[in-house]
């Protein structure tokens, strides 16, 4: 891998790496993966904005095993950042798309996240959090449906110095997670099963 930094200007970064496993059967452990990833990020301010573009392709070359064959694309954003003297902000967004080249199957993965430090005085601190994740992926039962997952986590925390070696800190999370199945989007392929006019 390389990085490339000009002062002033973006950092730009690549990478590569090339992963084979083999156990002492080839027809058991015989496999590999091989990934690159791209990368931008900018700093001026006290603020961080970075970017990046992955893929990996995982193989699996052993004789007894069927369908392992997955292609995986991802991006991901980032933003981090300092306001005045009290307060500071991290924002991250992620995407990624997995293929089994054998079943044609997909799963889709996204996420947000924002946390946020805020300090009140030289006493108090206050942390919030909360991040989001869905995920698509084919239902076992129906090919033309797809089950869905939503995700949610929310947290506060609250920390008070009293001394210099003693603090306190207070707080809460929320979780929730929803699941639901849905019909897939592919076109003809459904209407031709659900309209009579096909």
């Amino acid at each position: 891998g390389f990085r490339f930094s000009p002062k002033g200007l973006p950092s730009l970064s690549a990478s590569s790496s090339l992963n084979d496993v083999t156990g002492s059967s080839s027809t058991v452990i015989d496999n590999d993966t091989k990934s690159m990833s791209y990368g931008v990020s900018y700093y001026f301010k006290n603020q961080m904005i970075s970017a990046n573009l992955s893929s990996s392709q995982f193989r699996n070359h052993a004789s007894t095993a069927t369908g392992q064959d997955i292609d995986t694309d991802g991006l991901s954003f980032s933003y981090s950042g300092r306001f005045f003297s009290f307060l500071s902000l991290d924002c991250g967004y992620t995407a990624s798309d997995s293929k089994n080249l054998y079943s044609n199957a997909k799963d889709k993965v996204t996420s947000a996240s924002v946390g946020s430090n805020i300090n009140i005085g030289k006493k108090i601190k206050f942390f919030l959090y909360g991040s989001q994740t869905k995920r698509e992926s084919p239902n076992s039962g129906d090919s033309l449906r797809k089950d869905v997952t939503n995700t949610s986590n929310y947290s506060l925390e609250m920390t008070y110095t009293a001394k210099a070696n003693l603090s306190l800190t207070f707080g809460g999370s929320y979780d929730k997670q929803d699941e639901r199945s849905e019909e897939r989007r592919v076109g003809k392929e459904c209407r031709s099963r659900w309209s009579p006019y096909h």
